[in-house]
């Protein structure tokens, strides 16, 4: 015996310690590629999650296009009434053009046109054209002031 205290021989390696070692390995491993197949998949459920968001947001901007069209169309709103029409899909294009392709945007507002333009839709101004205008400014006004209100509210936590 040293100062050093008990000194310990080399042992020579057996099988069985390998095989736990790579047990403990491939154990690991597998749980790293569950981790990565986890990660993987919650990352696909996002774009699905945000591709519906997107289809559903281009919808509900063909439905508000389409009313801008009929009132463009029919006259049904005032002046007043129409210019805030306006300012509100002014801001919801604002906002959509950061999420959604040109292309698809200009899709959904040329197939709005077209159907605004076709001849069996052009002298229908009648109570339900009137009632689909209101409900599209409606909807606009609803939508842009969540979008507007989205805004402010995280302008006014970054001051703090």
């Amino acid at each position: 015996m040293s100062f050093l205290g008990p000194q310990k021989r080399a042992v020579e390696p057996r099988e069985e310690d390998a095989m736990k070692g790579i047990s403990r390995f491939g154990r690991s491993a597998w749980c790293a590629l569950a981790l990565l197949a986890g990660m993987a998949g919650t990352a696909a459920q996002a774009s699905q999650a945000r591709e519906q968001s997107d289809a559903d947001a281009l919808k509900r901007f063909g439905e508000v296009m389409l009313a801008k069209g009929r009132n463009e169309q029919c006259k049904v709103l005032d002046e007043s009434r129409t210019k805030q029409f306006d300012d509100d899909v002014a801001a919801i294009l604002k906002k959509l053009e950061k999420r959604v392709p040109a292309q698809q945007l200009l899709g959904v507002a040329l197939n709005a046109a077209v159907a605004t333009g076709a001849p069996e839709s052009a002298a229908n101004c009648d109570e339900a054209t009137r009632q689909a205008v209101e409900a599209g400014s409606e909807q606009a006004r609803g939508w842009a002031e969540e979008l507007r209100g989205r805004r402010s509210r995280g302008n006014s936590t970054q001051g703090k």
